[in-house]
C-alpha cells in the first residue's frame, strides 16, 4: 500500500482549524459592533483600532504552524466561519481575511531568520491594513484628497493595532508556549532559504574534501578506482 504524505500533517491541520474557528468567532462580534456603531454616528472605521484582533489568529497560525501557507489557509477558514456566522460584508469577508494571511505568509517567506521578528511585526501591520485598501480597491478609489487622507489615516491606525494587538503579542506567546514546552515545533523550526543556502556550503565543503581525501588515497596505495 502506497502512504501518501501530506503537506499539513493532522496536528497541523487541527491547529490552523482551531486558530481560524476562534478567530472567525470573536471577528463576527467586531463586524456587528463595527455595523451599529456606522449606524449611529455613520462614520465607518471607528473600529480600526482593533484591527490587530482580527489578525492575530493568523499570525499565531503561521508561527505555530511550521509549515509556509498556513496563515493563508487560516484566513481562508477565518472567512469562511465569518461568512456562515452572518458576516454584514458577506461573500468579501473571506477574500479579505485570506488577503491578509497571505500577507503573513509573504512577510514570513522574504524576511531573513535573522529579522524575523521585525518581519511578524511588519506582517501584522499590513495585514491589518489590508481591509481598508481592499475594501476601497473593490468599490472606489477616492477621488477628493480629503477622503484619501482619511482612509490613509484609517489603514496606518489599523496597521498600528496590527503591530501593536497582533504581531507583539503573538511574538510573547509563542516564545513563552516554546519555553514552556507546550509547542514543540513552530515558524522559528524552519530555515529560510538565505539560511539553508549558508548551512548547505559548509556541508558540500566536507564532501569535497572528503572526496579528493579518498582519491589521494586510493592513488597513493594503487587502488583501482
Amino acid at each position: 500500500m502506497v502512504r501518501h504524505k501530506y503537506y499539513f500533517n493532522t496536528r497541523d491541520v487541527l491547529l490552523i482549524a482551531a486558530l481560524a474557528g476562534m478567530g472567525g468567532a470573536t471577528a463576527i462580534i467586531f463586524a456587528h459592533a463595527g455595523a451599529s456603531l456606522l449606524a449611529v454616528v455613520g462614520f465607518p472605521g471607528g473600529l480600526q483600532v482593533f484591527a490587530g484582533v482580527h489578525v492575530i489568529w493568523l499570525v499565531l497560525a503561521g508561527m505555530i504552524v511550521p509549515r509556509y501557507g498556513a496563515a493563508t489557509v487560516a484566513g481562508l477558514i477565518k472567512g469562511a466561519v465569518e461568512l456562515m456566522l452572518g458576516n454584514p460584508h458577506g461573500l468579501f469577508v473571506v477574500i479579505v481575511s485570506a488577503s491578509a494571511g497571505l500577507l503573513i505568509d509573504f512577510f514570513l517567506l522574504a524576511i531573513p531568520r535573522r529579522l524575523q521578528f521585525f518581519g511578524i511585526i511588519v506582517g501584522a501591520a499590513f495585514a491589518a491594513a489590508s481591509n481598508i485598501v481592499i475594501f476601497q480597491l473593490f468599490a472606489q478609489l477616492p477621488s477628493e484628497r480629503m477622503i484619501f487622507s482619511i482612509l490613509f489615516g484609517l489603514a496606518c491606525l489599523a496597521g498600528l493595532s496590527g503591530a501593536l494587538l497582533a504581531g507583539l503579542p503573538a511574538l510573547l506567546l509563542v516564545r513563552t508556549l516554546r519555553r514552556a514546552g507546550v509547542i514543540t515545533q513552530s515558524r522559528y523550526d524552519i530555515p529560510n532559504a538565505s539560511h539553508q543556502r549558508e548551512s548547505a556550503q559548509p556541508v558540500a565543503t566536507e564532501s569535497l574534501k572528503t572526496q579528493s581525501a579518498c582519491a589521494d588515497y586510493r592513488r597513493d596505495h594503487n587502488d583501482p578506482v
